[in-house]
Parts: C-alpha cells; sequence; structure tokens
C-alpha cells in the first residue's frame, strides 16, 4: 500500500493541499524530458531534476483489480524543438511515461508524490501539440503463444539480440550527391555487385569495409559484404569500382591486411645532409623485394632555417629515376622541426601496392625552398651499401643518380592481405539493401531512419519520406535488408546455425486450392 506523510494527509483533510503532477518521459535512446502541470518550475527527486513548466490536458486513469492493461491519454502542448525532433525520428518509440503527484509547496521526500501510472507509449504529434496514448507495463505480457511461429521465415528479425548479427559491422557510409524527401542519391556509390568466388582463405580473409584491388585490370572496389561458405568458396558483394568497367572471370583479387611491417631501410653511415628545394630535390630509390600496400617513410631529416609544410611522395622509377605522377603524397608540418637530426614519419592516405622488384622512389618535393631555408636529409656518403637503389637529385631539368650516396630512409607497409579468384561474371544486386534501413547523419533529416524500399545504381528509394528533402553533402549509413528466407540466410549472412525458420513447412499461398 502506498503511504503518504502525515503532512500530506494533513493538507487534504484541511482541504489546503496544493497539487501538481510530474510528467517523465524517458526515451529509448536513454533522453529524459521532465515536465509540471505547475506554473513555474520544479525542483524534485533524490537527484534535484528540474521539472519545466507545461500546458497539460490528460483523461482518467484506468485501473482494474484482474490483468487489463490499464490506459491514459496525455496531451502537452507547447513542447520544445528538442522532442519535437525527438518524435519525428521516432525516438520516442517505446518510450516510458510515469506520472507523479506531488504537493507543489513541499520539498521532495519518498512520502511527498504518489506515482500514479507508469506504462509505454504510443504517439501522436500534431504541431506543438504531443498526444500521448500510454499502456500500463501489463501490456508486456501480451506476447505470442507458442513462442515461435512454424512457418518458412525466420522467426527472428536482422540484428534482433536473437539473430546475434551486429548493426554497426554492417554500416556504409557514404555522402549523398542529390536526392529528395523519398530518394537518396550517391553516385559515388553506383550499383551493389555479387559474385561467387573460389580460391580464398578463410584463415587469412578479405573482411566487410575492406578495398580490394583486381590483379588483372588495377581496379578497386568496396567490399560491403563477404560470406566464406567453405573454407575457399563464398559471395562477395562490393561498391565503388574505381573504372566503369568490372573485374573479370578468374581474376584475383586482393585486400590489403591490417598489420604494419617495416620493408625497406637504410641506416648506415649518416655522415652528411642533402637539402631539398628548387634546383636540388633530393629523392631516394628502392626496391621492395615483395609486394604490399605502403603504409608511411621514416626519414631521418632537420629544419634548416624556417619550414612550412613538407610534403613527401611516392613515384616509380624507371631507368633509375622517378617517372610520371605520383603514386601517393602526404605534407607533415615542418615548422616546429628540431635543427638535430631526427626521424619524422610520413603517413599516406591512400595505401597503393609496390610490385616486388619494381623499383619506386621516395621524394622530397621542393616546396618553393632555397638552400638558406630548406629540409635537410642525411646521407651515407662515403660507403654505401643499400644495393636495391641510390640517392637522386633533379637539377631543375632532369633526374641525376649520385650512385655514390645513400639517404637514410624506412619504408613502412601492410602486410598481405587476403585473395580471392572471381568464379563467374559479376552482376548488380539490387537486393542487397533492399528492405534494408538508411540513417541520416548530417544535414536537415539528422538522426532519422527510414526503410529501404527500392535500390538501383545508387539512387534509393525509401518506404516513407523524411521531412525535409535530402541535399548534396548530406552524409548517410545504410545497413543491409533480409527477406527472413533460409537462403538469404545462409548466402548472405552465413548465420543458418541461428536460423529460425522452418523450410519445409510449406507457404500459406502454396497450400490455397
Amino acid at each position: 500500500m502506498r503511504s503518504m506523510s502525515a503532512a500530506f494527509v494533513a493538507a487534504i483533510a484541511l482541504g489546503t493541499v496544493k497539487i501538481a503532477e510530474l510528467y517523465i518521459l524517458e526515451m529509448g535512446d536513454g533522453t529524459t524530458y521532465r515536465y509540471t502541470t505547475h506554473n513555474v518550475p520544479k525542483i524534485w527527486d533524490a537527484e534535484n531534476n528540474t521539472y519545466n513548466p507545461i500546458v497539460a490536458e490528460r483523461g482518467g486513469v484506468s485501473f482494474t483489480t484482474n490483468f487489463e492493461v490499464g490506459e491514459v491519454g496525455v496531451s502537452l502542448s507547447y513542447i520544445g524543438s528538442d522532442i519535437g525532433n525527438d518524435v519525428n525520428n521516432d525516438i520516442l518509440e517505446r518510450a516510458v511515461l510515469t506520472i507523479k503527484r506531488i504537493r507543489w509547496d513541499a520539498d521532495y521526500a519518498p512520502d511527498e508524490e504518489l506515482t500514479i501510472f507508469k506504462g509505454f507509449l504510443d504517439i501522436d504529434f500534431n504541431r506543438r501539440v504531443l498526444n500521448l496514448s500510454a499502456k500500463s507495463k501489463f501490456a508486456n505480457l501480451n506476447v505470442q503463444i507458442p513462442k515461435f511461429l512454424y512457418e518458412e521465415c525466420c522467426n527472428y528479425n536482422l540484428f534482433d539480440n536473437m539473430c546475434g548479427l551486429e548493426r554497426a559491422d554492417y554500416a556504409y557510409s557514404g555522402t549523398a550527391t542529390d536526392g529528395s524527401r523519398t530518394t537518396v542519391i550517391d553516385s559515388n556509390r553506383g550499383s551493389v555487385f555479387k559474385v561467387a568466388f573460389d580460391t580464398g582463405d578463410s584463415e587469412n580473409p578479405i573482411e566487410r569495409g575492406g578495398i580490394i584491388t583486381g590483379g588483372g585490370n588495377g581496379y578497386t572496389a568496396e567490399v560491403v559484404q563477404i560470406v566464406y561458405l567453405t573454407p575457399t568458396t563464398g559471395y562477395l558483394w562490393y561498391v565503388e569500382l574505381s573504372n566503369s568497367n568490372n573485374f573479370d572471370d578468374d581474376e584475383t583479387l586482393t585486400a590489403p591486411g591490417t598489420d604494419e611491417l617495416l620493408y625497406e631501410n637504410y641506416a648506415l653511415g649518416d655522415n652528411e645532409a642533402q637539402g631539398s628545394y628548387p634546383g636540388h630535390m633530393i629523392g631516394q630509390t628502392f626496391t621492395p623485394q615483395i609486394t604490399h600496400p605502403i603504409r608511411s617513410v621514416k626519414l631521418k631529416v632537420y629544419r634548416l632555417g624556417t619550414l612550412t609544410d613538407v610534403t613527401v611522395s611516392i613515384y616509380a622509377s624507371a631507368g633509375g629515376h622517378p617517372i610520371g605522377g605520383s603514386l601517393c603524397s602526404v605534407a607533415v608540418d615542418g615548422s616546429g622541426w628540431s635543427t638535430s637530426p631526427a626521424e619524422i614519419e610520413w603517413v599516406f592516405l591512400t595505401n597503393p601496392s609496390l610490385a616486388a622488384l619494381d623499383q619506386f622512389a621516395i621524394v622530397i618535393e621542393d616546396n618553393s625552398y632555397n638552400s638558406s631555408n630548406c629540409p635537410m636529409w642525411r646521407v651515407d656518403g662515403i660507403s654505401p651499401t643499400y644495393a636495391d637503389g641510390t640517392l637522386e637529385y633533379h637539377n631543375g631539368a632532369i633526374w641525376i643518380t649520385i650512385a655514390s650516396k645513400d639517404c637514410m630512409f624506412k619504408e613502412y607497409g601492410f602486410d598481405v592481405g587476403g585473395s580471392i579468384k572471381v568464379n563467374g561474371t559479376p552482376a548488380a544486386d539490387p537486393t542487397f539493401y533492399e528492405l534494408g534501413e538508411i540513417e541520416m547523419i548530417s544535414g536537415d533529416n539528422s538522426g532519422q531512419k527510414r526503410p529501404i524500399a527500392l535500390d538501383s545504381a545508387g539512387t534509393l528509394t525509401t518506404l516513407w519520406p523524411f521531412v525535409s528533402a535530402i541535399a548534396t553533402s548530406d552524409t548517410y549509413k545504410i545497413y543491409p535488408g533480409c527477406d527472413l528466407r533460409g537462403i538469404t540466410c545462409h548466402q548472405k549472412f552465413h548465420n543458418e546455425d541461428i536460423f529460425r525458420g522452418f523450410l519445409y513447412v510449406p507457404r500459406v499461398e502454396d497450400t490455397i486450392m
């Protein structure tokens, strides 16, 4: 039985009780909103929470002595924009409403309040009025008996607790290039392609979200899903081809590993320095012994005079000299460098593959420096022993090999990742994201989620519209869908051990005479 304080009881007896109601809305994402029918903010609870005044109307609370579900209807007017946005973003789904009565002229104490209702909400939002229909927690007893339906489709939903797959692991992040309230267009993503593969290795797998490179044509793509049905065979889904063409049957696809390794380096001698500036730009050629994606270089350098950004690039090499455009390039702020030699690392933003036994060059770009203000690279100028490259310098017109000198360098790359061989012709798979979900990360619809009805060549169509039109540069995440069929669970997610459908129960439409 609920008890009240003596002061509360006395006030009721004298007819002087001053009642206010408190409304607590607990969202599914952990956010809590607190309101009061009093005309000024009220500090309440053991945590000294603030309840803000609001215009509220509600019906009576229905109570029963059996297991029927109690209900109450509440209308809150002039709510703030935060809770209005939460309604639009479906965050109030399965929110919990608690209604308390207090004496507004009393300070908080456990026996100075009465909890008159607590239950789950159904929401209706009309401009600035929030209409709440709440049912008590007895509604949780309304569960399906028997627990599982004996039908072909799985009884679980993709990414729920029983399915066991983690939703975040399957997210693809993109940026809209156009759109409307019902479409999100990303011309950079393009179509999702599916193809079978063989000669893979599940012990050294290609990972979801990784970049794969074609061995025959050098095209790249992003893996959105890969399933090893056996240790060597399975299915691959990918997007974002770097070329309008596609991978070929029997083409070997590779992905970089994730562990960083030191591949090529030279650290002996260190008895002089060379500056890099116009008319005297410095490079060092090197020859990898193992094919690998480059990650970074460390050079032993120091500052002469005043520096700003110092750019290092990797070039292919022919005839001992750097050629063509840079394969990758990155700048490091040199203004804080020491005037004494130290190792400085340049980490590249892209990771091109360096083929074994091909020669490449590390170049400190001249950056319009001069002989008094330039980066200085330490060199072995007496007895260099690096056999797979030499110091190069550019005199303003051509590259010149200095075979008697080698620069101090360390070249790092990723370990060799997994590989597979395409088995068949890749085909567009518009069903991969159908029945899935799109979540807007930025823009006017940030935080909103919508089911995906169609996916066609980079254009996603939602089942119902967003509040605002999609704008160029709005970012999003999308998640694949599942039709709950056994073959989908097996081929697309390889989660058949958890599948809770009954494959040999005929579908309803197959039993209709």
